[in-house]
């Protein structure tokens, strides 16, 4: 999967390299293109990052953990940045209201906070992990909690 999303992001970026650079670099910068070019650019690093651990084999549980918080972390900042672009688009069409931006902006906190949540709730409970070999890096948990897989039955 992480193959499929870096070959997608790859041919993304290859295939309009031009438009990149007229639209983006060749522009004045603003916010709205710093804020593209984090998130292109901080998105590449996460999915790097990512598969460059995923490859590796042989690490220690609490090594494992870390990586999870951390590639919480970093994808929650993405989406966030992600959505901020959408908002401050639709926020412009809608003339600058102060109502759209009393209405939306608790929604962001609220997506925030929520990630978090369900982020720390799926990664405390991994105890221990199993590391498969040279073929399978990374690390895969060898299960969750019984009150966590309790709460998600409906």
């Amino acid at each position: 999967m992480r193959f499929a999303v870096l070959w997608q992001y790859y041919f993304g970026t290859t295939s309009t390299p031009q438009l990149q650079v007229n639209l983006v670099w060749k522009s004045r910068f603003s916010v709205s293109n710093v804020v593209y070019i984090v998130i292109r650019y901080c998105t590449l690093a996460v999915i790097c990052v990512d598969i460059s651990f995923m490859l590796r084999a042989e690490w220690s549980d609490q090594i494992c953990r870390s990586f999870l918080f951390g590639e919480m972390i970093l994808s929650t900042v993405v989406v966030i940045l992600g959505d901020l672009i959408l908002i401050f688009r639709v926020w412009i069409l809608y003339g600058r209201s102060k109502r759209l931006l009393y209405f939306v902006v608790p929604l962001i906190v609220a997506e925030i906070i929520a990630m978090t949540i369900v982020g720390v709730y799926t990664i405390v409970p991994l105890k221990h992990y199993v590391h498969v070999g040279p073929i399978l890096g990374g690390c895969y948990s060898l299960g969750l909690d019984s009150l966590l897989l309790r709460d998600l039955v409906f």
